[in-house]
């Protein structure tokens, strides 16, 4: 069932970026976002023109241990459904696309098992009760923070992120999985903070949302897990951080713009432009109030860009190849300028932000 021929590699042909302005039309609404975005003219590369070395290797052994995965936690299943591989594959290939220049086996079997179970709590906490979701997620973060495996005793939801912790554990080094669950952690001790918005306990404004936004996003783990290859401490200096949180930012925006319109429908409050109008689901979206926050947040979006663009062009001029710490910032930054153009075709692509 797992063909070499589904699996899609993609390749940078530029290596420094061009600057790229796309736009998204809001049908909906009568008016469009447009992005700033470094440009590095990616492109998809069929199986056959794969390199001897390596290829797809990645990405097929991400897939089979996806696989096995997703059939341990439906023991009933003897063999992948069609579905369940679907569902596997679409997890490989978002890898694949979001950091196409990782090709490490173990760190591309634990993004995919991180993409996967992220997006599937995500949805399955969506589907509780408040209360019911709460108590699942702070089992979650215990499960998270202590040792051991999993029990019966646990929710559905806190046995998947049980298993996804044992699966990371297989194929990363000690001190590389204990700062990836750190991270993992944060991104639901976010989820909480994000409840708590929603029922009034924390102000329903803008930086307060952001300040949890940038955690649920969840990319971190992914990161960790990319620059794992160029070091072993796994600790992250202030400036790293400050790197981290502006692709925080920018993935947040990105999500939450392009999914506006699928957002609204659901009544979604947890969105930045729904916060930033004032707006809970019952009321009327006023289109002229709608088009001035989409533009300010896309703006603030595209700043955020000419930043990151700025110090790494600032750096790259600068930069001392013997100092271990710029090489780093060095490594960060272009990781995250070529994931912010990955992260929004991926978004653009995507079903669960799609609007229609």
């Amino acid at each position: 069932m797992i063909e070499e021929s589904s699996l899609r590699l993609w390749k940078r042909n530029l290596a420094h970026p061009r600057v790229w302005v796309p736009e998204i039309r809001l049908k909906e609404y009568g008016t469009s976002l447009e992005f700033l975005l470094p440009d590095y003219e990616l492109e998809c590369v069929p199986t056959e023109n794969c390199p001897q070395n390596g290829g797809t290797t990645h990405l097929s052994k991400a897939l089979e241990t996806e696989v096995e995965l997703k059939l341990s936690l439906q023991p009933q299943l003897h063999q992948p459904h069609i579905d369940l591989y679907k569902a596997a594959l679409s997890q490989v290939q978002a890898v694949s696309l979001l950091f196409p220049d990782c090709h490490a086996d173990n760190i591309c079997i634990c993004m995919t098992a991180w993409v996967g179970t992220l997006c599937t709590v995500d949805d399955m906490l969506e589907d509780m009760e408040p209360l019911e979701a709460e108590a699942a997620l702070h089992e979650i973060i215990t499960v998270l923070e202590e040792k051991g495996t999993y029990t019966s005793s646990l929710s559905t939801v806190t046995v998947m992120v049980a298993k996804f912790k044992a699966h990371c554990e297989k194929y990363l080094p000690t001190a590389l999985s204990h700062a990836v669950f750190r991270d993992v952690s944060e991104t639901f001790q976010g989820m909480q903070q994000e409840m708590q918005l929603k029922r009034g306990s924390l102000p329903y404004d803008l930086d307060t949302y952001m300040s949890i936004r940038t955690r649920t996003i969840g990319i971190r783990p992914l990161f960790t897990l990319a620059l794992s290859t160029w070091r072993q401490d796994h600790i992250w200096s202030n400036t790293l951080d400050n790197i981290q949180n502006e692709i925080n930012m920018v993935a947040g925006l990105q999500n939450d713009l392009i999914g506006l319109e699928k957002d609204i429908r659901k009544g979604e409050q947890a969105n930045a432009v729904v916060i930033l109008m004032g707006k809970h689901y019952d009321q009327h979206l006023d289109r002229e109030d709608l088009q001035k926050v989409t533009k300010y947040l896309c703006e603030r979006h595209n700043l955020a860009i000419s930043r990151l663009i700025k110090q790494m062009e600032d750096l790259r001029r600068s930069a001392h190849l013997q100092d271990r710490d710029q090489v780093l910032e060095m490594v960060l930054l272009y990781m995250q300028l070529l994931f912010s153009l990955t992260h929004f075709q991926w978004c653009t692509s995507a079903k669960r932000y799609k609007g229609d």
